[in-house]
């Protein structure tokens, strides 16, 4: 009978000691073109005369340029955030744009479109557009993870030459 009570109190201790619980790996998200994108991705954006379109059986300019991606994550439940980004300095840091990427399960692909209107891409010159995905941002305005690697950038460059007159020199812009 004490052998039975000295097997009961060290059993509970042996099954406790060896729990472990694996952690889910984070994958990092990444960035394509969408099969419909006007404008895929790293392409020279013509402003505003690749804006102009035919509809209605007429050219009509268009107001915001559609940014279509989509945008794969192995985690399938994970939840992303977008942060949208014209003309990063990194000294003075100016979010455009932040929206959640809501989760597709059980598709890796999620389809985002984002709209930069016109207006933000004047004055006359050369401009970047970027995309930046993760989990987490590390800050409220910035572009670095929360956690090393956990994101993915996308980027368009535009040459805006609102007036056509003088012409934008796509040569001297620095990207």
């Amino acid at each position: 009978m004490v052998a039975s009570g000295a097997l009961m109190v060290t059993l509970p201790g042996c099954l406790t000691q060896n729990v472990q619980y694996d952690v889910p790996q984070n994958y990092p998200p990444s960035i394509e073109s969408a099969d419909t994108a006007l404008f895929p991705l790293n392409s020279l954006i013509q402003f505003p005369s690749e804006l102009e379109v035919e509809a209605d059986g007429g050219t009509t300019t268009l107001e915001r340029i559609p940014l279509r991606i989509d945008v794969r994550d192995p985690n399938v439940e994970q939840r992303l955030e977008y942060r949208l980004y014209i003309d990063f300095d990194s000294e003075a840091p100016m979010l455009t744009g932040n929206a959640p990427i809501p989760p597709n399960p059980p598709s890796l692909r999620r389809e985002l479109e984002i709209f930069v209107p016109r207006t933000f891409l004047e004055p006359e010159g050369c401009h970047r557009i970027e995309v930046v995905v993760s989990s987490a941002f590390a800050g409220p305005i910035g572009r670095a993870p929360q956690t090393q690697g956990d994101v993915a950038t996308a980027t368009w460059w535009v040459v805006s030459d609102t007036d056509g007159i003088n012409g934008v020199d796509a040569t001297v812009c620095r990207w």
